[in-house]
């Protein structure tokens, strides 16, 4: 299964992706950091383990301050992103506290504790990639 490469400035973005549209680059400077998630076609530096051996790659910048305050120090130690799976289960209402989250993962060892959540829904998911139809 692929995972969300998650980057703290809209510069990693070409770090992840190539083949860009326009139109892709002026919505993220437009919504992020924020709840879009993009999928667009990966560089050679996103690797099957993270795309789930597809030709894509999803990449989020999340608008949350200590994910972002995360994300920042990692990039200062040379990191381009950091790849997770989304919190969210699939069939599950999204968790919106970590007390949520907890339960829903049955105790899992960390939860960076971010708050609640200012909206209980998923996150947007915009594929942008071709689609070659055989």
């Amino acid at each position: 299964h692929p995972v969300i490469v998650h980057i703290g400035d809209l510069e990693y973005l070409d770090f992840w992706t190539i083949e860009i549209p326009k139109f892709a680059r002026d919505l993220a400077e437009a919504v992020w950091p924020g709840p879009l998630t993009l999928i667009l076609q990966r560089s050679n530096r996103a690797k099957d383990f993270l795309t789930g051996g597809q030709n894509s790659v999803a990449v989020r910048f999340p608008s949350n301050l200590i994910s972002q305050k995360l994300l920042t120090e990692f990039h200062k130690l040379g990191g381009k992103g950091v790849a997770a799976p989304s919190a969210n289960k699939f069939g599950y209402i999204s968790p919106t506290k970590s007390s949520h989250l907890n339960e829903l993962l049955n105790g899992v060892d960390y939860i960076i504790e971010g708050g609640n959540c200012s909206v209980g829904i998923e996150s947007t998911i915009i594929s942008l990639v071709k689609i070659a139809i055989n």
